[in-house]
């Protein structure tokens, strides 16, 4: 449409002047010549004459010029948007950067429940804080055959908030020394979260975090995620809500981020169309690399966004990591 429209208008302007140019010569012939010349026949073959004349070299001519420079402009066009990023990925100044695509995650309500009779207590780690009034209890389980419950076996929690009993589910499967509980804030909100990190495999973690709904009075799961990475990839001083692959291949890292009352999960691989991602670190300097195979791609994360990054490659390396420039 745009090629259409560019060559069309020139074309007529084109055509017209040459038509003119035409007439223009026609009447001065007619001057030069005797009367008779000047007959009705005359004037009609000489019109027409000029009106095909202009249009031949208007069409075989001016408009396959005219084609040629517009579709060029376009060709360049063409050629430099082939050359852009993956889609989503904006230039700013020499920064370059990928925005992130975030979906949330369900909150659900942590269930009343209440451990087995064959379930022995083997821990409970009183917490502060967590409601914003009081303390809680975080009591873990094992079957009583196991043997030796601090190095083998499934560990059950169980949150007691002193009105009630809540199932906090399985939290660890090698036993109690794999398993973590503290409180903490998680997502900035002033108050502290309940998180439990146990070992689920050989080479995956499993985190809940455990928040309070003071309006519903009742207590919710804020987020499962797996393996979780308490890296400062966003350079704020603080670890985030990152969770790794572990030990599987293709590596995966998922963002989360809190926003208003849940959290949000990015896909960091399949963000960008990528095939793998996982996180590298060097001193103080941490990064996410993300690409297919043999064509990495170094990024840093801030606010929803992947900032290229150059990666570090001495550990003399400074501290204050710069944005990759063109």
């Amino acid at each position: 449409m745009n090629i259409t429209v560019s060559v069309s208008w020139p074309g007529i302007v084109s055509f017209l002047a040459l038509l003119a140019l035409g007439l223009t010569g026609l009447w001065y012939y007619a001057r030069l010549r005797r009367p008779r010349s000047r007959s009705v026949r005359f004037w009609a073959v000489g019109i027409a004459m000029c009106l095909l004349l202009a249009y031949i070299i208007t069409v075989l001519t001016v408009v396959p010029l005219l084609s040629r420079a517009v579709g060029g402009t376009d060709e360049s066009g063409a050629n430099e948007a082939s050359r852009q990023f993956p889609p989503g990925l904006a230039e700013q100044g020499e920064i370059k950067e990928f925005p992130l695509s975030f979906i949330p995650e369900p909150v659900e309500v942590l269930p009343p429940g209440e451990p087995k009779k064959e379930w022995k207590e083997q821990r409970s780690v009183v917490l502060p804080g967590i409601t914003g009034e009081g303390q809680v209890t975080v009591r873990l389980y094992t079957d009583e055959k196991v043997s030796e419950p601090f190095l083998q076996g499934e560990v059950w929690g169980f949150l007691d908030d002193g009105t009630a009993s809540f199932d906090l589910g399985m939290v660890g499967n090698y036993g109690l020394h794999g398993v973590d509980v503290r409180s903490r804030d998680m997502n900035s909100d002033g108050r502290n979260e309940l998180v439990i990190t146990g070992g689920m495999g050989a080479a995956y973690g499993e985190r809940k975090i455990i928040g309070y709904d003071s309006a519903k009075k009742r207590w919710i799961i804020l987020l499962t995620m797996g393996t979780p990475d308490d890296s400062d990839i966003d350079g704020d001083g603080r670890g985030d809500v990152v969770a790794v692959s572990g030990g599987s291949l293709p590596g995966y890292v998922w963002i989360y981020r809190w926003n208003k009352d849940h959290y949000e999960k990015a896909d960091v691989a399949e963000s960008t169309g990528n095939v793998y991602a996982n996180i590298d670190q060097l001193d103080s300097t941490v990064w996410i690399e993300t690409g297919k195979p043999n064509e990495p791609h170094y990024y840093q994360y801030r606010d929803g966004m992947l900032v290229e990054f150059s990666k570090p490659t001495s550990p003399n390396h400074s501290h204050s990591a710069e944005p990759a420039k063109d």
